[in-house]
């Protein structure tokens, strides 16, 4: 687990006399998998990210009673993954119409907490970049789980 730094959430880590799969398994953690959302860099640390899903539109299952953000369930590899869009505090209308004929997301591993397993549209993948070079970065966003609505896993009810 990524020791929390002051600049992105990471801190850099010594590689002294470790064996290869250690360093390896450590430099595979100071990465980041950089992602494109609404136009804007998003990078979500390795460590949270289970995979990369791409997956037709006609697999998801819409949720009525269910926030806007929370845009349905998508089945993969047996289980119902629940599919969710950032928030945008600076959007004024639904981010839905940027949908195309495919989904692409980022599914959150366990390291994510209480999200594992959620996926999170982006529009589209870039690639990965160490952490060191993701500091040197201004223009990209850290995911954050703070991006999720506090409600979105909420059913609302019916209004008449």
């Amino acid at each position: 687990m990524p020791v929390l730094g002051t600049h992105h959430g990471f801190a850099n880590q010594k590689l002294e006399s470790q064996s290869s799969v250690e360093v390896a398994s450590s430099s595979i953690r100071r990465q980041v998998i950089l992602a494109e959302y609404q136009g804007t860099p998003v990078a979500f640390p390795s460590l949270w990210v289970d995979e990369v899903m791409f997956f037709p539109c006609q697999q998801l299952y819409h949720l009525p009673f269910y926030p806007s953000q929370l845009l349905g369930l998508v089945p993969h590899h047996g289980r119902l993954v629940p599919l969710v869009e950032k928030v945008d505090v600076n959007a004024d209308t639904s981010t839905k119409a940027h949908l195309q004929e495919h989904i692409r997301a980022i599914r959150l591993s366990q390291h994510a907490g209480p999200f594992n397993g959620v996926a999170i549209i982006v529009d589209k993948i870039i690639g990965t970049m160490s952490t060191e070079e993701f500091e040197r970065q201004t223009d990209v966003q850290l995911f954050s789980p703070d991006d999720l609505a506090t409600d979105t896993f909420q059913p609302h009810r019916w209004v008449e």
